[in-house]
């Protein structure tokens, strides 16, 4: 999983990282809101941060500990996914 994480780290530093991916790589981009099941578990394989917003206003930064179809677990708080906003912080 380290590896994996450190990989998407140099890609998001690359310029042209689309040119630049491997077969089999999954990137999400430092603000890109994530929402689909599979952006979460691939969140929370990865270890990648995300943040959590209601509206504008900040409220969590951290690691997917579980998600659900009603909600998503950060920092052993549930988030409702109807009421929260969540984006990908990757090299966080």
């Amino acid at each position: 999983m380290f590896q994996t994480v450190k990989r998407i780290r140099r890609l998001l530093c690359l310029s042209e990282y689309r040119n630049r991916l491997e077969e089999g790589d999954i990137v999400y981009m430092n603000g890109q809101i994530i929402f689909d099941d599979d952006h979460f578990l691939d969140h929370m394989d990865a270890e990648v941060p995300i943040q959590v917003y209601r509206g504008r206003l900040h409220k969590d930064i951290g690691f997917i500990e579980y998600y659900g179809k009603e909600f998503v677990k950060v920092n052993n708080i549930f988030y409702s996914r109807r009421q929260f906003i969540f984006v990908s912080r990757p090299g966080y």
